[in-house]
């Protein structure tokens, strides 16, 4: 795969429009040493997702999630 196929696999990446095995792509490109510098950035969040993505998430996150967000209050702002 080139990298402008590359890039624009991770544009739909970030749009959350990627097949699992599109993500496996990404992941196995990004594990390379010869990653271009502009994808440097990329590269690290690809390496920090396969670190984690091992953990299991407990059962109940989205109560915890809702309940958290939901305890924040009113934004004073929007958000932009």
């Amino acid at each position: 795969m080139n990298i402008e196929q590359i890039k624009s696999l991770l544009a739909r990446f970030y749009e959350g429009q990627t097949t699992p095995e599109e993500e496996r792509l990404l992941a196995d490109f990004f594990r390379r040493e010869d990653v271009p510098e502009d994808l440097q950035e990329d590269k690290q969040l690809f390496l920090l997702l396969a670190q984690t993505s091992d953990q299991e998430m407990p059962q109940d996150i989205a109560e915890e999630i809702t309940a958290f967000v939901n305890n924040l209050g009113p934004r004073k702002s929007p958000l932009l």
